[in-house]
């Protein structure tokens, strides 16, 4: 026996078959919003790959660099200073709060008043004092004692520690967003 097919199941068959066509067009939409989706996030990570790049860059053309020349070694109040030595910042940045520090081998040791220098800047420390209560983390740099270092601050709060040594040697720096901080970051004359 034939089957008659009504009106009805003619429109069943028609909502169906809409059904099928928007389910098709749904999955299609959902591909295209996921890989969307996708692309946002590598968008989203390479931005703040670069925002990050742009703030290390930032940071490097402000830091200061700070080098050492000449000197000697000379006997005052107990300790000694070296005299006749200059201190030149190189860097593109000021050297904020920058002392120089030095100590004999008792330990004793004697300090430059903390000065802000600019970039370019140069000064020969005259007005040195003797002091005490040294915390040795200060002169000690990869497990050497050291006889004389440079602390300094940069604009967005990093520090610097230049261990002066007889070659010359990249900066200890301090980020003010690094967890660990050493003691020699706290410490001022």
């Amino acid at each position: 026996m034939l089957a008659t097919v009504t009106v009805a199941d003619w429109a069943s068959i028609a909502v169906a078959g809409a059904t099928l066509v928007l389910a098709v067009f749904t999955a299609a939409s959902v591909a295209q919003a996921r890989r969307a989706a996708d692309a946002a996030v590598q968008e989203a990570a390479a931005t703040l790959q670069l925002a990050g790049e742009a703030a290390r860059d930032r940071q490097l053309t402000w830091q200061p660099w700070l080098v050492k020349s000449g000197g000697q070694a000379l006997p005052m109040e107990h300790t000694y200073v070296e005299q006749g030595i200059q201190i030149m910042n190189v860097g593109a940045g000021p050297a904020l709060a920058l002392s120089y520090v030095s100590r004999d081998e008792s330990d004793l040791w004697c300090y430059l008043d903390p000065i802000d220098m600019g970039a370019g800047g140069r000064v020969g420390p005259s007005n040195t004092r003797g002091g005490g209560n040294l915390p040795p983390e200060v002169f000690t740099a990869d497990g050497e004692r050291i006889r004389s270092v440079l602390l300094c601050s940069d604009v967005f709060g990093n520090r610097y520690r230049f261990a002066l040594r007889g070659e010359w040697s990249p900066p200890d720096v301090w980020r003010i967003d690094d967890s660990d901080k050493p003691a020699w970051v706290d410490w001022r004359p």
